[in-house]
């Protein structure tokens, strides 16, 4: 399952198509992660810049804004479900949209297969795990693109 939730300051933001943009995250774990069958609850959130600040630098001690920080609970395979975290800030997300000369809509879909993919166990730390991140986001996007979630 996955959700939504939007702190009350981003009123009245909200994510466009919210149930497609569900069914098309389930699509890409389906296909990324097929073997992945326990059970699950992704919360996605979306928050304001400073709160975003204050969770960096909390958890991962920086203190610059990022994007997107996922967290998932229990790490004990054992667990009858897994939960997972995903927080996003929109007003980062629209600032990296203008950077890279693509439309919101787009870069805030890469952010949450970006999310997706960290939950699934991609990595981002070097290079190499790099590239295969951006060609899974890639992926998502096409899926997003040539599926009938638009």
């Amino acid at each position: 399952m996955i959700t939504f939730g939007y702190d009350p300051s981003l009123r009245p933001w909200r994510v466009r198509k919210a149930h497609q943009h569900k069914k098309w995250l389930l699509a890409c774990k389906e296909a990324l992660a097929p073997s992945q069958k326990r059970p699950f609850v992704l919360f996605y959130h979306f928050i304001p810049i400073e709160r975003m600040c204050a969770l960096h630098h909390q958890f991962l001690g920086e203190a610059d804004p990022t994007d997107i920080l996922t967290f998932s609970y229990p790490t004990d395979p054992t667990a009858p479900m897994e939960e997972v975290e995903i927080y996003i800030a929109p007003s980062q997300v629209r600032e990296q949209a203008a950077f890279y000369g693509v439309s919101f809509a787009e870069e805030l879909r890469r952010v949450m297969a970006h999310g997706l993919l960290h939950w699934l166990g991609w990595d981002d730390r070097d290079n190499a795990s790099l590239t295969a991140m951006r060609e899974a986001e890639e992926f998502c996007l096409r899926l997003w693109q040539t599926s009938c979630f638009t």
